[in-house]
């Protein structure tokens, strides 16, 4: 009887210890599908506090990146998205960077780093939109449908994220 209790909790133990790796491995994976949401009906708002909707933005491709400024990986991406931007000619992508946090705090990251980007309020905890896990990052065509997304740290200046990038012109 001894024995198979011990079995048993030798079984469980291997059990757990291959649940924690497959755990730790889904957390730390780079760029995943992104959850879908929907991202016409967002609540947002301009830095300068004016409503903002996404679908007035159709007619040219765009990317939309969840982050926020107390999240590595997406400053990292940030980062990356500014030296894309600089490969593309003019006018070939615009960047949405939608944060949940304080507007002050948009503000003045925006203000301190000078990103070409479009900086937005959402008005809404990530979470209660859908998006568990940030970055999460939407790439739309020119109509406004999603061509493709991604949780977690991209490399958009390069390699096949770059490339799905160009293949919207």
């Amino acid at each position: 009887m001894r024995r198979r209790i011990f079995g048993l909790k030798k079984q469980y133990r291997l059990n757990s210890l291959l649940m924690m790796m497959a755990l730790a491995a889904t957390l730390c994976a780079d760029a995943q599908p992104a959850y879908k949401i929907d991202l016409d009906n967002l609540p947002l708002t301009t830095l300068d506090g004016q409503p903002f909707e996404l679908r007035n933005m159709q007619g040219q491709p765009i990317l939309v990146t969840f982050w926020a400024t107390w999240c590595r990986p997406c400053l990292d991406e940030l980062e990356d998205l500014s030296q894309t931007l600089t490969a593309l000619p003019d006018s070939f992508i615009t960047i949405v960077a939608i944060s949940d946090e304080q507007l002050p705090v948009i503000k003045q990251f925006a203000a301190e780093n000078g990103y070409p980007f479009l900086f937005i309020k959402v008005h809404k905890q990530l979470a209660r939109l859908g998006i568990y896990s940030i970055p999460s990052t939407y790439l739309l065509d020119e109509k406004g449908r999603l061509k493709y997304s991604v949780t977690g740290s991209a490399t958009w200046s390069k390699g096949k994220y770059h490339k799905r990038i160009q293949r919207l012109h």
